[in-house]
């Protein structure tokens, strides 16, 4: 049904009167779409997602099918009724009130008709489609077995046939035993990210992931595991585009993010930041108490476009002054890093150039160090100088040997601080 909606979406036409008497289960148990009598034919390249057409559009469309859905999975009949209590005479489709709609708690894909119920919770009928393509009827164990199978051969993913092999040694684990330091932390990090931006390349969505979702192999190789709520992404879909619940590139992100911070600092962050089960829960929070309509700055608020829960910057750790801040804040970010191979791409720029770039310590470069630590190197050159010219005039014996150490050994501490925290990676 939603591929055929989306279909006759794209034909820029709005149906208008979507129901189960108006829908054919053809020989093969394909549905078929018929009776077009209320429908309306928009020009072509219409903007169908502005469309108002005396109080139609693509949202009525949705929220008709979604009582259709409704009827499928319960077996009693659901009405999504858009002329109740209108006035007598001429009137426009107007959207029902939630509460003469029967409840979606406990039923098989109650999220999705809910979602279908709320105005513009699915931005098309092709996001629809997508919240659909992703519901899997697996068993846990059968669907995991599934995805490592599509996923194939990856230095930094289990295989199927070594997942009862290391049960103890994931990273959360690790972690609470052994202080890691910085070098080993970015390796960690590196083979951390290559492993989920290799999900990604393959059209997985991971779903959510902590530090108990990588294991510690053998030669101290990080393994991505544990893929129960991962799904792929059907090649028909947008995988960009793709926001459902746990499942998006940007929520893959800001866990790589917190899996960062978890590694860094020692402490857990999780970012909830996936759309609510009942998105009702949002809506509701943008009605006001004494109209039955939608404010629209609490409403822009409560959704955040595409990203209703994401968490306000307030809300998040502060990462100034930490190892790999930079990058962390980049993952929580909106709009920040949307695809993992930056964030790989930044994590390698580490080793290419000056390590120190991202460190909590200091955010410069090389080329921009504070002005008194520049004055300092540029001192501490000019008495080097000055002795090598000294020595080379035989001047140097009139200098007592006892102030020639201790100038060196000045020199060198001065040397050793400046490394020790300009670049900490090294040290």
């Amino acid at each position: 049904m939603a591929h055929g909606l989306a279909h006759i979406h794209d034909r820029c036409v709005v149906v208008a009167d979507i129901a189960t008497k108006n829908l054919l289960l053809s020989a093969d148990l394909s549905i078929r779409f018929c009776d077009f009598s209320e429908s309306s034919i928009l020009p072509l390249n219409t903007d169908m997602e502005r469309v108002d057409e005396r109080g139609y559009s693509i949202y009525t469309d949705m929220g008709q099918l979604g009582a259709v859905m409704y009827e499928v999975v319960t077996g009693y009949h659901c009405e999504f009724d858009l002329f109740r209590d209108q006035p007598s005479g001429p009137a426009c489709a107007a959207w029902p009130r939630r509460d003469i709609l029967p409840s979606t708690q406990d039923v098989w894909l109650g999220s999705i008709i809910e979602r279908c119920w709320v105005k513009n919770a699915f931005q098309n009928a092709r996001s629809l489609l997508a919240a659909l393509e992703l519901v899997t009827l697996d068993c846990p164990l059968e669907h995991e077995k599934k995805i490592y199978e599509h996923l194939g051969p990856h230095a930094n993913v289990l295989a199927d046939f070594e997942i009862s092999l290391l049960p103890d040694r994931t990273l959360d684990k690790y972690l609470s035993q052994t202080k890691l330091n910085r070098t080993r932390q970015l390796n960690c990090m590196r083979e951390a990210a290559a492993a989920v931006s290799y999900a990604h390349s393959k059209r997985v969505l991971i779903g959510g992931f902590t530090a108990r979702n990588f294991l510690i192999a053998d030669g101290q190789r990080l393994k991505l595991c544990y893929l129960g709520n991962s799904r792929v992404v059907p090649e028909h879909l947008d995988i960009g585009e793709v926001n459902e619940d746990s499942l998006s590139f940007k929520h893959d992100i800001a866990c790589f993010g917190s899996l960062i911070y978890n590694v860094v600092t020692g402490e857990k962050f999780e970012a909830r930041i996936c759309q609510p089960s009942n998105p009702a829960t949002w809506y509701h929070a943008a009605i006001s108490e004494n109209e039955n309509y939608a404010i629209p700055d609490r409403m822009a608020e409560a959704r955040r476009i595409h990203f209703p829960n994401w968490p306000w910057d307030r809300e998040l750790p502060n990462t100034e002054g930490i190892f790999l801040g930079n990058i962390i804040q980049d993952c929580w970010a909106l709009p920040g890093y949307m695809r993992m191979e930056d964030v790989c791409s930044a994590l390698s720029e580490l080793s290419k150039q000056d390590r120190s770039m991202l460190t909590g310590k200091s955010g410069f470069r090389v080329l921009r160090l504070p002005f008194v630590p520049v004055l300092a190197v540029a001192a501490g050159s000019l008495v080097f100088i000055a002795f090598r010219r000294a020595t080379r005039l035989s001047l140097l014996s009139l200098v007592p040997r006892s102030f020639r150490y201790f100038l060196g050994l000045c020199l060198s501490n001065t040397a050793g601080s400046l490394v020790s925290t300009y670049f900490p990676l090294y040290s």
